[in-house]
């Protein structure tokens, strides 16, 4: 492997191929949020408006009861709108999300290509191409949140200020704050974290600390008034999407899932996360001590003035990820800018100890990380033999719920509708007689009243995990299989 920059790119183009092909099929399932999300951007899509009636959130949010999306910021739904509308279907948004995620993956082959060199040794090879593995299970396009967006924003302001000295001012100032806007309008608490990066390296690199201050504040109204324009422009106005964003942070700020076991499972083995705490300890490590030495060079005015972005980064680390440990996804769309930073720094520093430390890390994670993806692809593999797949499922359901006045589903099988204003997903375990009720098999257990108060019209579930050699990939049955039930009596 002599010349090793033809390979490094050509595991970009396998893994970047592979998440086009699962965003085209719709595998794996869409995730738990796909319902909040998708929706809007597929009915704004259809020219239907910016709505989603399958989020009970909106009846709270929406003083017209029309349950329009304006309990979050817009642009994601958006801008997915936008793109899919010369064939708007599920499938469509699915792919303009994988573009996405083909995106980030080019800008990082780019931004490690240059630092690449003959004298890599096997293992640093081994250890680059696996990465790429490694992050193609967080960038899975169906996983259905705006951090989808977000992280490759969140990206391209990393490149483009490592990159600043290439640019005059007249076009740094207008991108960045461009992109800053952008992100603002796409994922807030990524605007929250990024912002506060950029502030602190901002002050820890400039001479005269007061007048960058003023710089950033500046700069900081002008990211604010992109945002308040953006919203402007959304289909329901910045008023309103501000109001209703109140509402929804209320519910949101009471959320607290921090116990021992979830953070524990969220940082380290949870498939879309799958590693994090080892990268991220790593980063923390590094990052402190680049602050430290450059605290060396500094005046303690400096100092004391770079403490206050810190300190709030390190309160948001432990507000919007650590209190509630299902959103980690605040901390995981940094993956691409964490991911770079650790191997240019390795790639381009002499060899010591914390260097070595850091590559050790690298390489277990993302080793690790490889048989996560082999088990993702061996269950795409065995949905499509199987024929539990997206298709296959939609052609049935929508022939077995042709002129049923109301569906019920579960959250992760809503797209196998074309009419997304057909299904209504289901919250609670409630349901009225005579309703069609559609319960996935995947991830989600047939409760006790269903089984009970309903008769079943059509079973196409498979019962059993899917296995190889033997060797059990899941603890559920996997791929698009379901049950189609009638209530013969109500559920309150």
């Amino acid at each position: 492997m002599k010349n090793f920059k033809p390979v490094f790119v050509g595991s970009a183009v396998f893994v970047s191929i592979l998440l086009i092909i699962y965003a085209v099929l719709v595998f794996p399932l869409p995730g738990t949020d796909s319902f909040v999300f998708m929706p809007p951007a597929l009915s704004f899509a259809k020219n239907q408006g910016m709505t989603n009636h399958l989020y009970y959130v909106s009846d709270f949010t929406d003083p017209t009861h029309n349950n329009r999306f304006n309990y979050y910021v817009p642009f994601f739904p958006m801008a997915l709108g936008w793109l899919s509308r010369i064939k708007p279907d599920i499938r469509t948004i699915f792919f303009v999300c994988s573009l996405f995620s083909v995106a980030g993956i080019t800008l990082f082959t780019s931004a490690i290509k240059g630092y690449l060199t003959d004298k890599l040794t096997p293992q640093f090879k081994v250890g680059l191409i696996l990465t790429f593995i490694f992050l193609s299970t967080y960038l899975l396009p169906t996983v259905g949140r705006p951090e989808n967006f977000s992280g490759l924003f969140i990206f391209l302001i990393f490149l483009l200020y490592r990159n600043r000295s290439q640019f005059m001012a007249a076009v740094y100032y207008p991108v960045i704050i461009t992109l800053f806007s952008i992100l603002f309008s796409t994922q807030v608490i990524g605007l929250f974290f990024t912002f506060l990066f950029y502030a602190l390296f901002e002050v820890l690199n400039s001479k005269k600390v007061l007048l960058k201050c003023i710089e950033l504040v500046a700069l900081f109204a002008a990211v604010v008034a992109g945002f308040c324009l953006i919203l402007a422009f959304s289909p329901h106005g910045l008023s309103e999407t501000v109001n209703a964003i109140g509402w929804h942070i209320a519910l949101a700020l009471n959320r607290s899932d921090n116990t021992i076991r979830t953070l524990i499972y969220y940082w380290t083995y949870a498939p879309l996360s799958f590693g994090f705490a080892f990268i991220f300890a790593v980063c923390f490590i590094l990052f402190f001590a680049d602050i430290r030495s450059r605290w060396i060079e500094v005046s303690k005015f400096t100092i004391i003035i770079s403490l206050i972005p810190l300190s709030l980064l390190l309160i948001g680390l432990y507000k919007y990820v650590l209190s509630a440990a299902p959103t980690i996804y605040n901390a995981t769309q940094f993956i691409l800018p964490l991911m770079t930073y650790l191997w240019i720094t390795i790639l381009s520093q002499k060899e010591t100890r914390r260097t070595k430390f850091a590559f050790v890390a690298i390489l277990i994670t993302v080793s690790a990380g490889s048989l996560l993806f082999l088990r993702t692809f061996l269950l795409f593999a065995d949905t499509m033999i199987s024929g539990k797949d997206f298709a296959s499922a939609r052609a049935l359901a929508e022939s077995y719920t042709r002129n049923n006045k109301k569906v019920i589903t579960s959250n992760g099988i809503w797209p196998i509708f074309s009419d997304i204003k057909k299904p209504y997903v289901i919250i609670t375990d409630k349901f009225d007689e005579g309703d069609t009720i559609i319960m996935q098999e995947a991830y989600f257990s047939l409760p006790r009243e269903f089984s009970e108060k309903c008769d079943v019209i059509y079973d196409w579930r498979r019962h059993k995990p899917a296995t190889v050699f033997g060797i059990k990939l899941t603890n559920n049955p996997n791929g698009y299989g379901f049950v189609i039930l009638k209530a013969r009596e109500a559920n309150k």
